[in-house]
């Protein structure tokens, strides 16, 4: 599949909830993943809180936050299942420590039954309430509005109505950094060893590290994530335009998967497979496919105003300044998930996504290839596993997307062509000194697609001296790179 120009990021960060949701959230770049702290008890400056009523307590705390006093930290969140996920969730991969990319932070709040009496009730009772304002009011009534659309769309019903909190552009991006901070300090050596990994792939340059690159993309267009632990949702900005309410839908549609499908996705921690990416995955082609249905009911007029609502979002950071490896390993997942839930959905409807929610495929291959997974083809395994040259750290499965995203400075369609063929890997990383070294074993499906892989990695490998090339037989591929 032909993926998309990088240019496409734009509209995709609107997510960069690394998929929070997903195991995190994806914000909705995506796509990292990572386990969830919950919020202090006060809201950050800069924040209101709209969707559940509050009790006067919790008025008189919402005055004073609208005052600018308390601040709070958050945390985030990055088979057939008889198979084993890489190392990427932030339990193993903080590559999904935020996507695609989506985050989930957390913090406790009340919530309402969603019978339609009780909704109207509720609206009406937040509405009267002391303190509030217009914006508040517009939000809840579209809140409202979009819990049913979602609802009758995914085929689910909330228990719990979701919070909704909205941050300005400082605290937003501040709250964004105090996540990846929090998820970095819960996270062991997981930011460190992948950050070697990638420098030795050249998925990030030299100097930078994953911590650095998560905290930064607040700064480049986060637009909002979904907290799973607190069940709630946060925004960047309150105004009520098409883009919002866009926005809105896809995040409305992980806090309803949550609900009967725990996406934070603890069950695929500690994995050297793909499940942690494939869940991902299937939780933000999920959100993507309701949002899609969202954008169809739009007029012309409004999907203008959207796309102009997006190109207004502040950037202390532009895209341009990550690589195009890094970039493509966190939107592929929400593009490639979106097309396979979209597969699954014109096969089965809801009930076919609910199924795959609950047992997701355990290769990237499968979700690129849905026919495989709905044919029951099973999962290629690595037949000779690489060996390290020093004591290893880190081993697992890279799987066919993220060799893809390695091979995209040969270009897009050159290096989906070649990964097209992917029979399988496995890849173990050592250090030696101050460099650190990943050794891949690839094999192809057929011989034609052996020869392709060879020559798209030779191509790749030229790029750079401390990378090399060897076939150990004549149906393996070994690739060593060091950085």
């Amino acid at each position: 599949m032909r993926r998309r120009p990088t240019a496409w990021i734009l509209g995709a960060v609107t997510t960069l909830l690394l998929t929070a949701c997903s195991g995190g959230a994806e914000p909705r770049l995506i796509e990292p993943t990572t386990e969830a702290a919950a919020f202090a008890d006060e809201s950050p400056t800069g924040a209101r809180s709209v969707g559940t009523p509050q009790s006067s307590d919790e008025d008189q705390q919402r005055e004073s936050v609208a005052d600018g006093d308390p601040e709070s930290t958050d945390q985030m969140l990055d088979d057939n299942s008889s198979t084993t996920d890489t190392s990427e969730s932030t339990n193993g991969n903080p590559d999904d420590a935020g996507a695609d990319a989506e985050v989930i932070d957390a913090g406790a709040s009340e919530s309402d039954e969603l019978d339609a009496s009780a909704d109207n009730d509720a609206t009406e009772s937040v509405a009267s309430e002391p303190g509030r304002t217009d914006d508040d009011e517009d939000l809840d009534a579209t809140l409202d509005e979009l819990i049913q659309f979602v609802e009758t769309e995914r085929g689910r019903t909330f228990s719990s109505r979701p919070e909704v909190v909205v941050l300005d552009d400082d605290a937003f991006v501040a709250e964004w950094s105090s996540v990846v901070a929090a998820d970095v300090a819960a996270s062991g050596s997981e930011y460190a060893d992948w950050t070697d990994i990638y420098r030795a792939l050249g998925i990030i340059e030299p100097g930078e590290s994953l911590d650095q690159i998560w905290s930064s993309f607040g700064d480049a267009g986060i637009l909002g994530w979904y907290d799973a632990a607190g069940d709630r949702i946060v925004l960047r900005t309150g105004e009520i335009t098409p883009f919002t309410r866009t926005l809105l839908v896809h995040e409305l549609t992980h806090a309803l998967d949550d609900e009967s499908f725990d996406v934070d996705a603890d069950r695929f921690d500690g994995r050297d497979d793909e499940l942690g990416w494939t869940f991902r995955a299937v939780v933000e082609g999920s959100a993507i496919e309701i949002e899609e249905r969202y954008r169809a009911t739009l007029s012309t007029a409004e999907l203008e105003a959207e796309d102009a609502a997006a190109a207004l979002i502040p950037r202390g950071v532009s895209f341009s300044s990550f690589t195009d490896e890094f970039l493509e390993i966190q939107f592929s997942r929400s593009e490639q998930g979106a097309a396979f839930i979209d597969e699954l959905w014109d096969r089965g409807g809801a009930a076919a996504v609910d199924a795959v929610l609950t047992n997701p495929p355990s290769t990237s291959e499968q979700i690129m290839n849905p026919e495989l997974w709905v044919t029951n083809a099973p999962a290629d395994i690595i037949s000779i596993a690489p060996v390290a040259d020093g004591a290893a750290f880190r081993s697992g499965v890279l799987g066919e997307a993220r060799l893809a995203a390695i091979l995209i400075s040969l270009g897009i369609d050159e290096a989906y062509e070649a990964a097209s063929g992917w029979g399988g890997d496995g890849f173990v990383a050592w250090r030696a000194g101050e460099v650190t070294c990943v050794r891949i074993h690839l094999e192809a499906d057929t011989p034609a697609e052996l020869d392709g892989y060879a020559s798209a990695f030779e191509s790749w490998a030229a790029q750079s001296e401390n990378r090399d090339v060897f076939y150990p037989t004549a149906d393996l591929i070994r690739v060593t790179s060091c950085g």
